[in-house]
């Protein structure tokens, strides 16, 4: 019955026609590089990496599923999130010029995982921050049910006076399947580079935990590497199907302050907080 639903709404010819997905993982950063992915993780060209800045010890972090651009007024939700943010994720990004745009102009470096090409235009995860990545890991994975797949990206940012990492994973989960066996699949593969990252880590996105078998899958995930979830006080993040798919777990950090941030330019709403590095030993897998 999904199935035949999003069939009926995507049907297969017309996705073809305008959709590329790629073979393989691929990156695309502000340098303007595009790069196929073959081993997962990608580091930067001697000329990024002497243009990379720190993350310091204190930072802000927002997480936002910003619904592909389609609705109006995402510029100036933006430009209200982007004043203080020191990291954003965005899921369902579309990398149309307005977007370019803007990141340049808030001087946001970025890295993007792209799940797939609509009209030759990148849609997928994209991970921008006042510093510059070290090194990034991209996964896709295809959605059982349509054509379309999803992706993931993993960030290293070096920490300001540190000689640790902070891993920063973006996240959009696996969705139109009626079990959470892919969507526990992905997360694997997600799990399997950051169980050996030592230092501060930040897992975050629109998981799609719209079942309770759904929300078992990623908690189990988080208990195993480690991760609590980010608290938002009683405030409500977006729902579908009456459950909560947009979450932030971390290790290693304090969050000292959250807040959910209602918008009407998506169906989902951003997530804020600001985390402090701790003086905790480095984790033990």
């Amino acid at each position: 019955m999904l199935r035949t639903l999003l069939l009926a709404l995507f049907p297969l010819p017309l996705m073809t026609a305008c959709v590329s997905v790629p073979e393989h993982a691929q990156l695309i950063n502000s340098f303007g590089d595009s790069t196929p992915v073959s081993h997962v993780c990608h580091s930067k060209s001697q000329a990024q990496e002497q243009a990379k800045s720190l993350i310091n010890n204190e930072f802000s972090l927002v997480s936002w599923n910003i619904h592909k651009l389609n609705d109006a007024g995402w510029q100036d939700d933006l430009t209200r999130l982007g004043q203080e943010i020191d990291v954003l994720l965005l899921q369902e990004a579309v990398l149309q010029p307005d977007l370019e745009e803007w990141l340049e102009q808030t001087r946001l470096m970025w890295d993007m995982s792209p799940a797939f090409e609509y009209r030759k235009t990148p849609t997928g995860v994209l991970t921008a921050g006042r510093a510059q990545s070290d090194v990034n890991c991209s996964l896709i994975r295809h959605e059982p049910n349509i054509y379309l797949p999803k992706a993931a990206l993993i960030s290293f940012y070096p920490i300001d006076e540190n000689k640790q990492l902070l891993l920063v994973a973006n996240i959009h989960g696996i969705n139109f399947t009626t079990n959470a066996v892919d969507l526990a699949q992905q997360l694997d593969e997600v799990k399997a580079i950051v169980r050996h990252h030592t230092g501060p880590v930040v897992l975050a996105g629109d998981f799609n935990t719209w079942s309770q078998a759904r929300m078992n899958t990623l908690e189990q995930v988080a208990k195993e590497l480690g991760l609590s979830p980010v608290e938002f006080d009683g405030q409500q993040p977006a729902t579908h199907m009456g459950r909560i798919v947009d979450h932030i777990y971390f290790r290693g950090l304090e969050a000292v302050n959250s807040e959910v941030m209602p918008v009407k330019s998506s169906d989902h709403h951003p997530l804020k907080v600001r985390f402090v590095l701790n003086e905790y030993p480095a984790y033990e897998n």
